[in-house]
This record gives structure tokens, C-alpha cells and sequence, in this order.
């Protein structure tokens, strides 16, 4: 759903950052108030790809993210992720009530072999329980829908534990017609949040790199010309 909304970061401190935040369905832009000195971020959520733009010098860099939350997209869970290792599905559980598909993976890498198993919301696509075999978990589940800014959104508690220590809480509001999340509220006191959310279209050119702006260098591992990055005027 395409749509705009002010987006505040305040840390422990009471330190507030204020921005604004655009979606179009496919892409989101992030960017600062002080739009002229700060980075703006934009990201194609299917392929992972972010555009950072520095408006003060007219330049930009490419990348292509690391896999985020598994989504349950064609029913292949995490294993379309999965590299130098194997995965298998479990078939269809319950989790706290909620349909979900259980993952096991095995991964190689320099430390030594991983285990990880994970439960898929299948509604959702959120991966709803994480364990590995180096002791990591991570827990998910639905505590109730609350009001937001005129809006119906689903309150979500995280917990994750790991090598005994002291388990850490974070609670995050999702917004199913908006299909993500509008309230982070993280351990130690960081807070994140949206505001004034407005269904419109955006204007395409919010999502693509202005004309004049040039690669930066230092930025390995993309090549120009990927079909999947936009670049306004090229």
C-alpha cells in the first residue's frame, strides 16, 4: 500500500531524530529532516538492494542487503536463502495459536557447521521461533490488536536469549494493512515510531537517484546495470 508518515528514533538519552518515510508498495525511502546533510536510504524490498543517496555530494552508493526475516513467500521459507548448506521443511505446527511451517537448516561456515531451526508464521511471514545450535533464541508472538494513530495494528513480543544470559524484551506494533511495522520499542530504551500515516500514491521519483548524482566509490560486491536498482535519467 503506497503511503508517507513522520518517523521519530529517541534514544535512552531522550535524544530525538525526526525523518520521513515513504512506500510504494515495493520501495521505502527513509531520510532525515535535514534532508541537505543527511543520508537518504532507499530500499527495493524484493531483492534487498539500498540506494544510500548524500545529497551534500550529489553522489550515491549501492548495495545488496543481507536476507532479513524469512518470509514465507512460495512456500519456500528460508531455504531460498540458505548458501554453502542444506535446508528441508517440516511439514505445517501451531505456535501460540498461529499456523506456521517448521524449517531446519544447516549451514557451513568458517566457525564450524550451524543448526538452526525456525517456525513461519504463514499468514504473517514472520519467523515466530528461532533456535540454533550455538544456543541463540529467538521468540515471537501476538499479544493483542491496539489502536495507532486511527489505525488497527497487532502488538507483537520479541525474546531472545542467548549463552545464558539475561533474556532481552522488545515489543513492535505491526500494521497489517500497511503490511509493516509502525512501533518499535527496543531493549534498553531505543524507540522508534510513525506518525501521521497517509494512504496516497508517491511520486516514482522519491524512489530512483536524481540526475547528476555519481557512484561513490568504495562500494564492492554490485555490479551496475542490475535490472533491480532504478536510476532516474540512465
Amino acid at each position: 500500500m503506497p503511503f508517507s508518515a513522520d518517523i521519530l528514533w529517541r534514544t535512552p538519552e531522550g535524544v530525538e531524530i525526526r525523518g520521513r518515510l515513504y512506500g510504494d508498495g515495493r520501495r521505502m525511502r527513509s531520510q532525515h529532516a535535514l534532508e541537505t546533510r543527511e543520508p537518504v536510504i532507499i530500499t527495493d524490498l524484493r531483492t534487498g538492494q539500498v540506494i544510500t543517496l548524500f545529497p551534500d555530494r550529489r553522489g550515491y552508493t549501492l548495495f545488496r542487503a543481507q536476507p532479513g526475516i524469512a518470509r514465507a513467500d512460495g512456500g519456500h521459507g528460508p531455504c531460498r536463502d540458505v548458501a554453502n548448506g542444506q535446508c528441508r521443511g517440516l511439514g505445517e505446527v501451531q505456535w501460540h495459536g498461529r499456523r506456521a511451517t517448521k524449517w531446519q537448516t544447516r549451514r557451513r561456515l568458517p566457525q564450524g557447521e550451524v543448526h538452526t531451526t525456525q517456525w513461519i508464521d504463514m499468514e504473517r511471514g514472520l519467523v515466530l521461533r528461532h533456535e540454533s545450535s550455538d544456543g541463540d533464541q529467538d521468540e515471537l508472538r501476538m499479544l493483542g490488536l491496539e489502536k495507532r494513530d486511527g489505525r488497527t495494528v497487532e502488538k507483537w513480543e520479541r525474546v531472545r536469549s542467548s549463552g545464558g544470559r539475561a533474556a532481552l524484551y522488545s515489543y513492535h506494533w505491526y500494521d497489517p494493512g500497511l503490511g509493516m511495522v509502525v512501533r518499535d520499542e527496543l531493549p534498553g530504551g531505543y524507540v522508534r515510531t510513525l506518525t501521521r500515516i497517509m494512504i496516497a500514491p508517491q511520486d516514482s521519483s522519491l524512489f530512483t537517484v536524481p540526475v547528476g548524482y555519481r557512484r561513490l566509490d568504495g562500494v564492492s560486491g554490485y555490479q551496475e546495470g542490475d535490472p533491480g536498482v532504478t536510476l532516474n535519467g540512465r
